[in-house]
């Protein structure tokens, strides 16, 4: 019986276990002392709970790029100074030769007046002006006379044109044909006996070429097939183009026989010829010029071939 009490008191003892020690409760905070003469302290805000989730980063501030200008670089190479172009020569749009003779040129008391007539297909032109100033009247004396080159004369290329289109020169004139374009140009001429090629030009450039012999010389240019000039090449000092109303005179001739040229190189007959004599006062009757021919005529380049053909 006591074995009994005493099992039932150890079982006891075994269910009760350690006891847990006490947990020690925080200490307060020692009071602040308030400093005498100070307000007292406001209160902290209240802050409001964090959400939940995860934290988003603070924003940070970004410095604004302010686009800088490039800084200025030098080329490698320094641009070369543009050649400076000859003034432009002034352009005359017809030949209207003065009828002057040269200098060295025994000048006579003659003359002889006369009218030029245009006519286009053989009907009156209301504006024949323009015909009128391409018409050159020359006078040859039948015994000949002396007739020295005239100064270096211009045919300017412009605007793939050449300025004036026609000219009349004296024998062993020297034409110079300045590039006032932009591209390039060619003159040449395959008339028989006024062979001649200046080559390619640029602009600003110029060739010259001394005419010698006489008639008419046609020009071209090899790069552009509608360019044409024709020159008159004469063995005469006196010679002269008519004015706007076609009248035109021809003073200090020698007296005596000889030849009244009529060139236009658009007309029927591009050259006409009338034997009279100095000592007549005025030719007989108005010389008609009829204007048959186009402005360009039909032609090949250079080396004789089409135009289509590749320039060599």
């Amino acid at each position: 019986m006591r074995l009994i009490i005493l099992l039932l008191c150890v079982g006891l003892v075994a269910c009760a276990g350690t006891p847990e020690a006490p947990v020690p409760e925080p200490e307060a905070p020692p009071p602040v002392p308030e400093a005498r003469g100070s307000a007292p302290l406001a209160p902290e805000p209240q802050r409001d709970p964090e959400p939940s989730g995860p934290r988003a980063e603070p924003l940070q501030a970004r410095e604004l790029e302010v686009p800088r200008e490039p800084a200025p670089t030098r080329p490698l190479v320094e641009p070369e100074t543009p050649e400076r172009l000859p003034p432009e020569p002034e352009i005359i749009e017809d030949a209207r030769p003065a009828a002057v003779a040269p200098t060295g040129t025994v000048a006579g008391s003659a003359s002889i007046a006369g009218s030029i007539e245009v006519l286009r297909n053989g009907r009156p032109l209301p504006f024949a002006a323009t015909f009128l100033g391409q018409t050159v009247v020359a006078w040859r004396p039948a015994d000949g006379v002396e007739t020295p080159p005239l100064p270096e004369q211009t045919i300017v290329t412009r605007r793939s044109r050449f300025f004036p289109q026609t000219m009349a020169i004296t024998s062993g004139t020297s034409v110079r044909f300045p590039n006032m374009d932009t591209i390039e140009h060619n003159v040449f001429s395959l008339t028989p006996g006024h062979r001649f090629d200046v080559g390619l030009y640029g602009q600003g450039q110029g060739r010259t070429h001394r005419f010698d012999g006489t008639g008419t010389v046609e020009l071209f240019c090899n790069v552009h097939p509608n360019m044409a000039a024709f020159l008159l090449v004469l063995d005469t000092p006196f010679f002269a183009s008519p004015d706007d109303e076609g009248n035109f005179k021809l003073d200090g001739l020698p007296a005596g026989p000889g030849e009244l040229l009529v060139w236009n190189y658009r007309a029927d007959q591009p050259l006409q010829r009338m034997t009279l004599s100095a000592d007549e006062a005025t030719a007989s009757g108005a010389v008609v010029v009829d204007i048959t021919r186009p402005t360009v005529p039909q032609h090949t380049n250079k080396h004789g071939e089409s135009y289509r053909q590749s320039r060599r």
